[in-house]
């Protein structure tokens, strides 16, 4: 009897743990990486590419860059990761992004958006999808998609009962094609749409 009271307490106490403190319950495990899988362990998503892709210096804000193996790197994919601002909306956050671009390639020109819309992840996380035309220079057009999501905050226990508080982020899939060129628009917006937050 001493035993089946200890083992209903031990059973009431983690119940009411993973009640009280939700955020300290593992839901899922995370996949290990792997060649045409991107993990990142700190904001907790993945993303997929093509296998045979090859790993690049990321540039800018990027934590994340591959190409295809061809001689001009294109298609290629990055990842970025930024803070969310006090009082940004993700429907905005297109606008925010190709003002961005724009700043970062100032010899770009002639942005076109071809489309944009609200979407849920896999998983249910809500993003925005858009895709864009965009000249690099005077012969060089590309199209490219982006993916962008907020990963919503959560608590990390650091020892104890201690918490603190994560920044809420802004993540950023993107990738761009060449007209005609070994991938799809529609193709690239599908390998950002594959960003999952766990």
């Amino acid at each position: 009897m001493k035993g089946l009271t200890r083992g209903l307490c031990i059973a009431v106490i983690l119940a009411l743990s993973f009640a009280v403190f939700p955020a300290c319950a593992p839901l899922t495990r995370l996949p290990e990486a792997k060649p045409g899988l991107y993990v990142n362990r700190a904001d907790w998503f993945t993303v997929n590419y093509p296998e045979h892709w090859k790993s690049q210096q990321p540039r800018g804000f990027e934590i994340f860059r591959v190409a295809s193996t061809n001689k001009w790197r294109i298609p290629f994919l990055t990842i970025g990761i930024g803070d969310r601002k006090k009082d940004a909306v993700l429907v905005e956050e297109g606008k925010y992004y190709l003002e961005t671009m724009k700043k970062a390639n100032p010899q770009a020109s002639r942005f076109k958006i071809l489309s944009e819309k609200s979407v849920k992840l896999q998983g249910g996380t809500p993003a925005l999808a858009l895709t864009y035309e965009w000249f690099y220079n005077q012969k060089k057009r590309l199209r490219s998609a982006v993916v962008i999501a907020y990963r919503e905050k959560f608590l990390t226990p650091l020892s104890g009962s201690k918490f603190t508080k994560k920044k809420e982020k802004v993540i950023t899939v993107s990738a761009t094609t060449v007209p005609g060129g070994e991938m799809t628009l529609e193709e690239i917006l599908a390998m950002c749409l594959s960003l999952r937050c766990f």
